[in-house]
């Protein structure tokens, strides 16, 4: 094999080693890491804790469930995600 194909035959390659590599970039999805701590926030009407208005509970595996409306008065309970 001639120096000059092995050069052009390099060069090939390398341009599509770079190609895959640049192509999988472009269509990979943005990565997040999952939360340590499985969280439940539930959060009432007032001071007295007794009308439940709405809640947010994040999974361990990202899910993120929510109903109803936030307020500042809340009960967060968490639990490690084992």
């Amino acid at each position: 094999m001639s120096k000059t194909l092995r050069l052009r035959l390099g060069a090939v390659v390398v341009l599509l080693a770079l190609m895959v590599g640049f192509g999988f970039g472009f269509f990979a999805d943005d990565a997040y890491a999952l939360p340590p701590n499985e969280v439940d926030r539930i959060y009432f009407s007032d001071a007295t804790y007794t009308v439940e208005v709405g809640e947010r509970l994040l999974l361990c595996n990202g899910h993120l469930y929510s109903w109803g409306i936030v307020t500042s008065y809340k009960l967060v309970y968490t639990e490690p995600c084992w």
